[in-house]
């Protein structure tokens, strides 16, 4: 739904994930890869986004500018001119240097 178009914007719930609101506007989505219950999503700054659904984690592809109506928290939203992909409920949300993620604790 986002891959590879520029993203208009990105939205983060929670307070230390906000100064990466701007480096990833204009920036592409390179890659998505599952690892168990974590998702990787890798940008083309050498970043990569780490989040892991835990129990009750849900993504959601929606139209650009929707929001579907769900008691569920926003936690992060990624958004191009075409569509935005949505993480409902989860709680483990980390940037990560791309070159570093492998150092992450639930993927050594």
């Amino acid at each position: 739904a986002v891959l590879g178009d520029p993203l208009r914007s990105a939205w983060f719930a929670f307070p230390a994930l906000k100064a990466h609101e701007k480096r990833l506007r204009g920036r592409r989505i390179e890659a998505i890869a599952p690892r168990g219950k974590a998702l990787l999503t890798r940008f083309d700054n050498g970043w990569t986004l780490y989040t892991h659904n835990q129990l009750y984690g849900t993504w959601s592809i929606a139209a650009s500018g929707e929001r579907p109506e769900t008691g569920r928290s926003l936690r992060v939203a990624l958004e191009t001119d075409r569509s935005a992909i949505l993480l409902y409920s989860a709680s483990d949300v980390e940037m990560w240097r791309s070159d570093e993620i492998e150092r992450h604790p639930f993927l050594a």
